[in-house]
């Protein structure tokens, strides 16, 4: 590459890295689920513990979270030990380590095609595509996975080109420890073993030296969070994993389950943004996996299909929550497939293939372009300014039920009971938990723990498991205080668009 284009290379890197920080904490909207997350490592912090004071009512986890990651929130709370406990500091984590991802991306392609323009410009797809922007600007512990599972690759392909057992060693260490980071983050696992199965069991004679390398790595990680997780606080984990599991409905572990409830987590990836539009990356996908499958004798195209077999495999087997938000996860393999194919497809003498390369190439782009700028629409979300509006009709020291969203802007101000408590109450009682903290009705509840304020936007009042029980506690023994009026704040359902019209939070003080 002449220094020209290095130079221009750079700048694009630079111009991406400031256009993406600046919307840090615009874009997404501040969303409860950063709460869940971010909590454990606040009070890890200040008390030497990794609790979660939202979650008390469920047993011990006002002692700790013992199902949390202890890397992901260490790594956290030295971030808010350097720039206090905001936005920022919340999905800076995130954001550092999706710049360091497309690093590896890039190093990953070049390692298996020696082929920079293929690596940059798809690099270069991933850094503009919406799941991977949205994912790294969200305080979730996904895009650390994401990188995990990214890191594992590279190091077992820089061990295979180096033949290094030390970093083979290390691409099993960095897979494993991807379960500390989420537990879902146990897909590492899946995709490094099926992509070193399928490159080395064909290859005679079968280097055992290999494996028991990797599987040394996968080991130490392993032991890593069994004694972070569950030696350290034995009884807390069972406690917490047996109500976690318990209270999902209907059986995590019906296989039927399984594979059934796989379509709507990838249905709600693919219209996450852009709606429909994203089902051009679901075309591209497998397209993808189609073109690396003709060429599987091929080493590079066989390792993208093993990477990708064994992260869909990863998804239906070992991650029964079919939350959209993991396929961040496996999001990079799946890119890499597509890319490929419109690559090489580019490269084909055949005009027939140069021209469906150049119509889903420019289609991709378009819709890349189309995504980036509606980001723009969020240059004035402000969550600071949304919370002092909502804080003028809530008294300091009261004691306020809410989404987990104003946890941040009610800290130190007023005390947040959680949404999601009320939420697990309802979870718990469909699948016969009795917990004694829950006894009694939902209203019976509210007034044990002393709530004097509700804060009644759509994510509380639209929330099905809880729709009837807040509207009629509202109704019977409530009075609105105010209301305030925001695009952006309000609803979860807005997090990626700008809402079409203002969303209205009502406010409401409980006279019991």
């Amino acid at each position: 590459m002449s220094s020209r284009n290095k130079r221009l290379v750079l700048g694009a890197v630079f111009l991406y890295v400031l256009a993406s920080f600046c919307f840090l904490d615009k874009y997404p909207p501040f969303y409860a689920d950063e709460v869940y997350y971010v909590e454990p490592a606040v009070n890890f912090l200040s008390e030497g513990h990794f609790r979660n004071n939202l979650f008390k009512y469920i047993p011990g986890y006002e002692v700790t979270n013992a199902i949390a990651g202890r890397l992901f929130s260490t790594v956290d709370a030295m971030l808010f030990k350097l720039l206090g406990v905001n936005i920022i500091s919340i999905r800076l984590q995130s954001f550092l380590l999706a710049l360091l991802t497309l690093v590896l991306f890039y190093q990953i392609l070049n390692l298996l095609f020696s082929e920079p323009a293929l690596a940059f410009f798809s690099s270069a797809l991933l850094a503009c595509s919406h799941p991977f922007i949205f994912a790294s600007h969200f305080g979730r512990p996904d895009m650390t996975v994401c990188f995990y599972v990214v890191l594992s690759l590279y190091l077992y392909l820089l061990a295979e080109k180096n033949e290094t057992h030390f970093l083979y060693f290390l691409s099993g260490l960095a897979a494993s420890l991807a379960i500390d980071i989420h537990i879902p983050g146990n897909i590492a696992v899946y995709i490094l073993a099926g992509t070193v199965l399928g490159d080395q069991l064909p290859q005679r004679p079968i280097r055992w030296k290999t494996f028991f390398w990797i599987a040394l790595g996968g080991v130490l990680g392993i032991f890593w969070w069994l004694f972070m997780h569950v030696i350290l606080n034995w009884d807390v984990f069972f406690k917490q994993w047996n109500v976690f599991v318990g209270s999902q409905f209907p059986p995590v572990y019906n296989p039927w389950v399984l594979i059934k409830n796989e379509y709507p987590r990838w249905q709600g990836f693919f219209w996450m943004g852009a709606y429909h539009r994203n089902l051009l990356l679901l075309v591209l996908f497998m397209l993808g996996f189609c073109y690396a499958g003709s060429r599987w004798k091929e080493r590079p195209f066989k390792v993208l299909c093993c990477a990708a077999f064994s992260s869909m495999l990863g998804l239906i087997l070992s991650n029964p929550s079919k939350s959209q938000w993991y396929i961040i996860c496996v999001f990079p393999v799946w890119m890499m497939m597509g890319t490929t194919f419109l690559y090489f497809f580019w490269k084909s003498p055949s005009s027939y293939k140069k021209g469906v390369s150049l119509s889903l190439s420019f289609a991709l782009i378009l819709l890349l372009a189309l995504e980036n700028a509606h980001r723009f629409k969020f240059r004035d979300s402000n969550y600071a300014r949304y919370m002092a509006q909502v804080k003028t009709f809530i008294p300091p020291g009261s004691v306020v039920l809410a989404s987990e969203t104003y946890w941040l802007g009610l800290r130190g101000y007023a005390n947040l009971l959680g949404m999601w408590v009320l939420v697990m109450k309802q979870n718990f009682e469909a699948c016969g938990i009795a917990l004694e903290p829950y006894r009694g009705n939902t209203e019976d509840f509210l007034k044990r723990t002393n709530v004097g304020y509700i804060i009644a936007d759509r994510e509380l009042i639209e929330f099905p498991s809880t729709h009837e029980v807040f509207q009629d506690f509202i109704t019977r023994h409530c009075v609105l205080a105010g209301e305030v009026r925001d695009p952006f704040y309000g609803s979860s359902r807005f997090l990626a668009r700008k809402s079409p019209e203002d969303l209205v939070t009502k406010i409401y003080r409980v006279s019991h």
